[in-house]
């Protein structure tokens, strides 16, 4: 009978890809003490305050003079700037509120 050694191998799979760090539905719960880095104007979320203490529930880059709109059960998408996506439209919404966010749909 013949063994691959393959199947016998001590050397662990390498571990799953991680997801990029301004996508909003890969980001950390506001709960985990981290911050992203945003690009120039923009500012993690978490860091700004909002509806339950903060403008989202999740790590995600936003305009840092972004502030919360109406809530989400309002149907009313946000118009925003280039590169940015109305946090409602995402599955799951990173904030409760109308925000711009940095993502796409």
């Amino acid at each position: 009978m013949a063994v691959s050694s393959a199947a016998c191998s001590s050397t662990p799979p390498p571990p799953p890809a991680s997801p990029k760090s301004d996508s909003p539905t890969a980001a950390n719960d506001c709960a985990h003490e981290i911050a992203l880095t945003c690009d120039a104007g923009m500012k993690d979320g978490c860091l700004l305050p909002g509806e339950g203490g903060h403008l989202t529930s999740t790590h995600v880059c936003v305009p840092e003079t972004e502030k919360s709109g109406p809530p989400c059960e309002q149907e009313i998408a946000r118009v925003c700037d280039a590169g940015l996506v109305d946090a409602c439209l995402l599955k799951p919404p990173p904030a409760a509120t109308h925000v711009c966010v940095k993502g796409s749909i």
